[in-house]
């Protein structure tokens, strides 16, 4: 508001070029926030895709899971929910927040699972 009022009324232009370049780098500031916020999403997502990934490995090979495997399932399990947990805190939408739940939920189950 300052640039505008300081600017005046007629100032051949200027004012709605000054406004137009605020605009646009206010979406490029709004649009990195959002990445860096959902981030961690993107990394659960990541993760929870390996668990699959190790999930199915036993599957096929029929057998049960060795030690070092399941500690590693373990480990990867954790660090799902973890990072859903994070996740959760910071993105802002609902349908970001109800995926980061569901997210975390299942790593939460596969631990569960091993624990038996």
């Amino acid at each position: 508001n300052l640039v505008i009022t300081y600017g005046g009324r007629d100032d051949g232009g200027h004012r709605d070029g000054i406004i137009s370049a605020l605009k646009e780098e206010t979406e490029r500031i709004l649009e990195a926030v959002e990445a860096i916020r959902t981030a961690k999403l993107g990394t659960a997502r990541a993760g929870l895709k390996g668990l699959f990934a190790l999930i199915k490995r036993a599957l096929v090979q029929e057998r049960r899971l060795s030690e070092a495997d399941e500690i590693e399932l373990r480990d990867l399990a954790k660090a799902v929910a973890e990072s859903a947990d994070v996740a959760f805190n910071e993105v802002g939408r609902r349908e970001q927040k109800v995926a980061a739940v569901k997210i975390a939920m299942t790593a939460i189950a596969v631990r569960g699972c091993l624990d038996l």
